[in-house]
């Protein structure tokens, strides 16, 4: 079973999204502007992005060949389905 803290994080991050109706996450800006508790660092941010990818509310950053990678993951449409 997941730790609570493995847990948190996640939900910390899907309470957000959901408040702001948010269509994408961007790590930068959930580190320097946002500020959620328990997710200060990049690491803390993708962990929790990734257990929401498992979960279907996020889908992982396109990697384009020869580019830096760009953090942006798209939240799914089918969230604010459930989500209303």
């Amino acid at each position: 079973m997941p730790s609570r803290e493995n847990r948190v994080k996640p939900a910390i991050l899907a309470r957000w999204i959901v408040k702001e109706r948010a269509t994408e996450v961007h790590g930068r800006h959930l580190q320097r502007e946002v500020r959620l508790p328990g997710l200060k660092k990049a690491e803390d941010i993708r962990a929790a992005a990734e257990v929401l990818i498992e979960a279907d509310w996020l889908r992982k950053p396109p990697v384009i060949p020869g580019k830096r990678p760009r953090v942006a993951y798209e939240v799914n449409p089918a969230v604010w389905d459930a989500t209303q």
